[in-house]
């Protein structure tokens, strides 16, 4: 079996709509669907597969997270990666991604150091969670 979904909190949803919508178009996706307080975007007839939802930083489960020492309140970074078919579709992603206001983590490049055929680029959304798009070409 494989992941149906992944969501992931955002600080303000119109700011992470806007770069997620311009990121991800360069990998097939739109919008499949939005809600309330949350969207989901997804690859044409496939369905929604990544969401974002709103999550205030002063949410409850930031409020239990500073009650159980942290305070900061601060919540771990989150790493999500998206397939591309070729190293130009990591390539487009990144492009696409910093021009959309993301920040350069780690740019293309092979990276057969970690595994053979892995080409990978990292960036980081507004809220600095690390955002990678990789191809695997053994």
């Amino acid at each position: 079996m494989s992941l149906a979904h992944v969501s992931l909190p955002v600080s303000s949803l119109e700011t992470s709509k806007s770069f997620y919508l311009e990121t991800l178009k360069s990998l097939g996706y739109g919008i499949w669907r939005e809600l309330d307080q949350c969207i989901g975007f997804g690859v044409k007839n496939k369905g929604p597969d990544f969401w974002i939802h709103g999550c205030s930083k002063t949410s409850k489960v930031v409020e239990d997270v500073k009650e159980a020492g942290d305070s900061k309140g601060d919540r771990e970074k989150i790493h999500i990666a998206f397939n591309g078919n070729d190293p130009d579709d990591v390539r487009a992603f990144y492009e696409a991604a910093l021009k959309a206001g993301g920040t350069c983590n780690s740019p293309p490049a092979d990276r057969s150091e970690i595994v053979k055929g892995y080409y990978a680029a990292f960036v980081l959304d507004p809220d600095g969670n690390k955002i990678e798009c990789m191809s695997y070409q053994p």
